[in-house]
């Protein structure tokens, strides 16, 4: 039995409820940024896996009243450690170096002075035994683990990664996404025109958003206000999809097909609206062999948002990640309504005075509504204001929710 007229908070809680974690995939290391580990790492040995030289300057053997040594040899980073032949002699040595054998403590460049073949240290200079050399193992044992699962792959694990030597990685599968636009109505961007048509949109922001969070697995179909085409492309999507994502065709029109067609192909109706504006339109449904189906509204702007409010995090779920919004205060009043939830399109930006993120939210509905694409151009992503009786006042917490990840602000 379909559930009618959740609120957002509702029926996110409830798509995630039916969202699986899907498999993992062995990938090459450069391939995984972004992506989301699937397995245990542990070290392979000791790392250092030497007692590692930290500054540029001389190895020594630590004798309280030593002052003067005379030059061996030189040892860089890469080079077979030398023996330090007794702690009257010096080996010039530079950072990244193994320790030479004999040798316990490292000398600055900055502390000492080159005179001829001798090391002469400079007055007032006082050496500790040990002093510039990281032990053994200091970061991490041989066996340690350094990942653990469900982990995301950012710059420093890959540089941990390779560091360890780990060419090729667990991690998860990427979601394979279909996008069907729906409508008699719309043309390629390509195509040749006529007043009464449109040129499809929503499947360009929606790859682009998508894109933006890392998911490259997308396909794109359209299909006609036709049954027989709808079916159709939908059946085509179904066999190859974790998510199946419709635009247009889930409202109550003559031509609104697809709840239809979806129940005939044995997708199951789980909820078919949401209370919140705009966007108030919304299929969720689930095929018995796994594919998610979300109906959005035709219209551009209700399109992309609902993609962004309920879409991505459901296929972030599906590689084990949490999608989480921003939280900012208001600059100015709201209207609250008592019972839908408001989007605002908004831009944000950083308040360094206050030391914090403020939003300067433009309402939706002016000069087109949810049909104009337009209305968003500039914008950052949007608020989300729940239901309630009283209205918003400034300086209140509201969800900001991205159309980029919320590092990239």
């Amino acid at each position: 039995m379909s559930l009618i007229r959740l609120q957002p908070a509702q029926a996110l809680a409830c798509i995630l409820e039916h969202t699986p974690l899907l498999g993992g995939v062995e990938v090459p290391l450069p391939s995984a940024e972004g992506r989301v580990l699937r397995q245990e790492i542990h070290a392979g040995r000791d790392f250092p896996a030497f007692d590692r030289v930290c500054m540029d300057g001389i190895a020594i053997q630590w004798q309280k009243a030593a002052h003067t040594w005379l030059h061996q040899a030189c040892q860089v980073a890469g080079d077979r450690p030398l023996l330090l032949e007794n702690f009257e002699h010096a080996i010039e040595v530079a950072t990244g170096a193994v320790k030479p054998r004999g040798a316990d403590t490292i000398v600055r460049y900055e502390d000492v002075q080159r005179r001829g073949r001798e090391w002469i240290l400079k007055p007032d200079i006082e050496i500790k035994r040990g002093q510039h050399i990281q032990p053994r193992g200091s970061e991490h044992r041989s066996g340690q683990s350094l990942l653990e699962p469900l982990q995301l792959l950012r710059a420093p694990e890959h540089g941990l990664l390779a560091a360890l030597g780990r060419g090729r990685v667990l991690v998860s599968a990427e979601p394979r996404i279909s996008l069907i636009s729906n409508g008699s109505e719309l043309v390629g961007i390509d195509a040749e025109i006529e007043p009464h048509q449109m040129r499809e949109c929503n499947s360009f922001a929606a790859r682009a958003c998508l894109s933006a969070f890392h998911f490259q697995r997308v396909r794109a179909l359209h299909a006609r206000d036709c049954a027989d085409d709808l079916r159709e492309a939908i059946q085509s999507a179904l066999g190859c999809s974790d998510l199946l994502i419709l635009s247009g065709g889930i409202s109550r029109g003559p031509k609104d097909l697809v709840a239809g067609v979806l129940t005939a192909l044995g997708v199951e109706e789980i909820f078919s609206e949401i209370a919140q504006k705009p966007g108030r339109p919304f299929w969720f449904g689930k095929h018995p062999d796994g594919p998610l189906v979300l109906g959005l509204p035709g219209n551009p702007v209700a399109a992309l948002l609902n993609l962004r409010l309920y879409a991505l995090p459901a296929l972030c779920k599906m590689e084990g990640r949490v999608l989480r919004p921003l939280r900012l205060r208001l600059q100015h009043a709201e209207k609250a309504f008592p019972d839908a939830a408001r989007h605002l399109a908004c831009r944000i930006a950083y308040d360094e005075e206050e030391q914090r993120w403020a939003d300067v939210s433009l309402p939706l509905g002016v000069g087109g509504g949810s049909g104009n694409i337009g209305a968003l151009a500039g914008t950052d992503g949007f608020i989300s204001l729940p239901a309630r009786e009283r209205d918003y006042a400034a300086g209140e917490l509201v969800l900001f929710h991205g159309w980029t990840p919320p590092s990239q602000g």
